[in-house]
């Protein structure tokens, strides 16, 4: 019952998340945060089974964070981006991890960006995107309505 909405915008990326933890008619939790920073540019929204959601996107947080201690250099939103989907592709053989990403960023040389990934690993660069229950009146809403600028 997850549902997270992206939509890139002249300079910036929106991004939004229902609260609400629930599954079939039981509801676990109400007050779920579903958007994580990543750093001060970036914004990681998630969807999927809450425990596996948990632990793999704190694994990724504290990945960057790590690289950016390491190599004093913050990473690009696109490098996050192929980081995040080659860590769920190797975890794909191993264990795989039931979690719905869309990765947030801006940067100056680049703009705005936003990046799907699935369950299975898939990345797209899109300039909108929804995932969960939303996304059946959202990517069509916005399929018809959306303009670049």
């Amino acid at each position: 019952m997850d549902s997270i909405i992206s939509v890139v915008g002249d300079g910036f990326v929106l991004s939004a998340a229902d609260c609400t933890n629930a599954r079939s008619i039981v509801v676990m939790k109400e007050d779920m945060d579903k958007v994580m920073e990543l750093d001060h540019h970036k914004l990681l929204s998630m969807a999927g089974e809450p425990g596996d959601v948990a632990q793999f996107t704190e694994y990724v947080q504290k990945n960057v964070h790590l690289f950016e201690l390491r190599s004093g250099i913050a990473m690009s939103t696109k490098a996050v981006a192929n980081f995040t989907r080659n860590e769920l592709a190797k975890s794909l053989r191993k264990n795989p991890y039931s979690v719905n990403l869309l990765i947030a960023g801006y940067e100056k040389e680049v703009g705005a960006e936003l990046f799907y990934i699935d369950y299975l690993g898939t990345l797209h660069k899109l300039p909108f995107s929804a995932q969960g229950y939303c996304s059946y009146f959202v990517l069509s809403t916005m399929d018809r309505h959306y303009k670049k600028s």
